[in-house]
């Protein structure tokens, strides 16, 4: 079997640096591509004579183009290089020559990087962007939207687009914040997966047009996603609440889409998977990416029982499917891609193993939850049903957090600092099943 680590210190070093150009390619405004995409084409240097009263914008737009013009690697490149260098079984097969060489290219990519960096930090401070110069070129979503689907963009917004700004978030989907021209705000998010694409987009709009669970749903500006190619767009609205939630309040809020959700989606024939859990040796995978995972193999036969029992249950709601903390923001239940029709209880045990509330004062939180369900569905509860439902939480928690526990060990060594928390937390969590 071969070894995940890096064989080599050279080994080692490509995966530091492969990881650093991600880092450097993701920290670029969408303004920069898009400028830089315009100084390759020759259109930026009309646009900033058009606008001479921007002081430095010239001298900017020529450190960019000598920058791009004799550069082949950007973002995509990036990306496709940490995706190969990352993955650790390479170093073993590399001569050292070879091994040496990647990392030269890969000094020179990061020293090229941090000076584009700088000159973001210089269009940054000169205000220097697509609807200020003039251009009737508005930046498109980072390479990835050509102008057809970017029409369809502006066509669900019902306006046009004023600027489009990328959000950093771990997530296999591209996210950007888009304002139109009357000051109206959105998230669009693109991604190659059609069947999240339209759960998530016929989620948002249908869910937010109920009267009980608009205040706990971004609204979706289209129940369809928008198709280009091999990619899906979705649309929804940028909450702009900055008020602070507690946990009762998202208990709440999984209560009443657990009471009503299933019937919305079901009027309007929108058909929803039933939950499946994750093939454990995809989770083992994972984690082999960041540590040993051979003590996480004790649980192999808990974690299948634990799934079927899951699965069988005769609790059947529409579940958020990953009810993580960082998921349940600003007072709403976003990211919905993942909706599955199973036990409530999965999305119960995510939101508390990851949202830091103590082990001791879960019982105070699913009290909340069963109360406001059974207020909902009109029916009644008792001191032994939130004693039962806090014990199936507990139970069951192993199948999700374990899940949840591996992507994060799938995205090291490019953790934030909230993730390196989480992955303390998490790991705290599944010692108690070790």
């Amino acid at each position: 079997m071969l070894s995940t680590r890096p064989t080599t210190t050279l080994g080692r070093e490509i995966s530091e640096l492969a990881g650093k150009l991600l880092d450097r390619t993701a920290a670029l405004s969408v303004d920069t591509q898009y400028l830089a995409e315009e100084a390759k084409n020759g259109r930026l240097t009309g646009a900033l004579k058009e606008r001479p009263d921007i002081p430095g914008t010239a001298e900017i737009a020529e450190r960019l183009r000598g920058l791009i013009e004799g550069h082949p690697l950007l973002a995509q490149q990036a990306a496709s290089a940490l995706s190969f260098y990352s993955d650790n079984r390479w170093a073993g097969f590399l001569r050292q020559a070879e091994q040496e060489e990647i990392v030269a290219a890969l000094r020179d990519e990061d020293a090229f990087l941090q000076d584009l960096r700088a000159a973001d930090e210089g269009l940054r401070e000169t205000a220097l962007l697509a609807d200020r110069i003039g251009s009737a070129s508005i930046p498109r979503l980072a390479g990835l939207v050509d102008e057809e689907s970017y029409e369809a963009i502006v066509a669900g917004l019902g306006k046009e687009v004023a600027s489009l700004r990328r959000e950093e978030l771990p997530s296999y989907n591209k996210v950007y914040h888009a304002r139109t021209a009357d000051g109206k705000n959105a998230i669009v998010k693109v991604t190659g997966n059609a069947l999240k694409a339209r759960i998530e987009a016929a989620a948002n709009y249908h869910l937010s047009r109920h009267e009980k669970l608009a205040p706990f749903i971004a609204a979706g500006l289209s129940a369809e996603p928008i198709p280009h190619e091999n990619l899906s767009i979705t649309i929804q609205e940028e909450i702009a609440d900055a008020r602070l939630y507690g946990a009762h309040h998202y208990m709440a809020a999984l209560a009443h889409l657990h009471a009503y959700g299933k019937g919305v989606l079901d009027h309007e024939s929108i058909v929803v998977p039933e939950w499946r859990a994750k093939d454990l040796e995809l989770v083992m995978a994972e984690i082999d990416m960041s540590e040993d995972p051979r003590p996480y193999r004790s649980l192999s036969r808990k974690y299948k029982d634990l799934a079927e029992e899951i699965r069988r249950s005769p609790e059947k709601a529409l579940l958020h499917g990953d009810a993580k903390a960082d998921n349940l923001r600003r007072g709403r239940l976003l990211d919905l891609e993942g909706m599955r029709i199973g036990d409530p209880a999965i999305d119960l045990a995510l939101y508390l193993s990851t949202s830091a509330v103590p082990g001791g004062e879960w019982g105070a939180y699913v009290e909340t939850y069963l109360a406001t369900l059974c207020d909902a569905i009109g029916s009644a509860y008792t001191t032994r049903d939130i004693a039962g439902l806090l014990e199936r939480v507990q139970r069951v928690m192993l199948v999700p957090v374990i899940k949840e526990y591996g992507g994060l060990c799938s995205r090291r060594p490019r953790w934030s600092a909230a993730e390196e928390r989480q992955h303390a937390l998490l790991g705290q969590q599944l010692r108690r099943f070790r």
